[in-house]
């Protein structure tokens, strides 16, 4: 059985759209809509090519404003192949988030227009 593992995707600010995925897992995944409006679920397809199994990743659309934490699943994956900690999805979410905006705010601010 292959290693599982998260991996970030993120394009920018301007599509602002977050994709957290089990590696390999999501290959074989569809996408199903949550509670949440911001808030996609990829689920592992049933045999019938059907999004109906264990969830393998999440998008968030509007990720720097998001603050529905709440709507954000549980995955049992470490983060990377070389962490361990197993720190909750929606925590390294949330730092990630931080980090980001402080990220674009520092290069506004280096830049002013």
């Amino acid at each position: 059985m292959a290693k599982r593992y998260l991996a970030f995707v993120w394009d920018g600010p301007e599509r602002d759209v977050l994709d957290v995925l089990a590696e390999p897992d999501a290959s074989e995944s569809g996408i199903v809509i949550s509670d949440a409006p911001d808030v996609l679920l990829f689920r592992v397809l049933d045999a019938n090519d059907e999004p109906t199994g264990a969830i393998v990743g999440v998008e968030i659309i509007d990720f720097l404003s998001f603050d529905d934490w709440d709507a954000v699943p549980a995955l049992d994956v470490p983060v990377s192949p070389l962490d361990a900690s197993n720190v909750p999805l929606r925590i390294e979410v949330q730092r990630l988030q931080q980090k980001l905006r402080a990220e674009i705010v520092a290069a506004a601010t280096a830049n002013p227009r």
